[in-house]
């Protein structure tokens, strides 16, 4: 939280005094044994998945969440199509000045506790989820998967979601930015018994 504050603080410098336009979300995660911390603000997205399903780790902080909606409008904002005033989509960033009265810029943090049936950990930002939302990335790993090569090797394994992200955006293309972490590869790693994560 304090990170994210003094980030936070810093920008808001910089963007006052030279006046450039824009923010940006921020997603970070913490692992430790057999949890995981996620601290989100904005739309970028943490998903566990499983053999067969998906979890998701964060909350979207944008103006479908009608928590945001309720806080920005209290806050003296008008919410039009899903916008703030009409231009901002997120509901929670670093920066964005502009529109910072009308904005919760502390990030939610959320944890969870891993099971041996995890197999993945997927961050992305919003420009890839938008090409490839959860359901559709479960599917496609399951189509993956039956190649070992994409298992063992992680870097092939983004690449490969971020192409099919890519194929699947209609419009114009946002930033698909990804990392991909093996969770059963965390536990060997780290040399943590079975028994610890059921």
């Amino acid at each position: 939280m304090i990170a994210f504050l003094r980030i936070e603080k810093e920008v808001l410098s910089e963007l006052q005094e030279f006046k450039p336009r824009g923010g940006s979300t921020a997603l970070c995660i913490f692992m430790h044994h057999d949890h995981v911390y996620c601290a989100n603000l904005g739309d970028s997205r943490a998903i566990l998945f499983k053999e067969n399903k998906y979890q998701e780790l964060t909350t979207l902080h944008d103006f479908t969440n009608e928590n945001e909606r309720i806080f920005a409008e209290k806050h003296g904002g008008t919410v039009l199509n899903n916008r703030l005033e009409g231009e901002l989509a997120v509901s929670r960033s670093i920066g964005d000045i502009n529109f910072k009265k009308y904005m919760n810029s502390e990030p939610e943090i959320l944890s969870t506790k891993l099971t041996e049936d995890d197999e993945y950990l997927i961050l992305g930002t919003d420009g890839f989820w938008n090409g490839l939302g959860p359901e559709a990335c479960l599917k496609f790993m399951q189509k993956l998967n039956l190649k070992k090569s994409y298992t063992k090797d992680l870097k092939l394994l983004g690449d490969a979601l971020i192409e099919e992200a890519c194929k699947n955006v209609k419009t114009k293309k946002d930033n698909m930015t990804l990392i991909v972490i093996s969770i059963k590869g965390y536990f060997e790693k780290h040399g943590f018994q079975s028994d610890m994560i059921k």
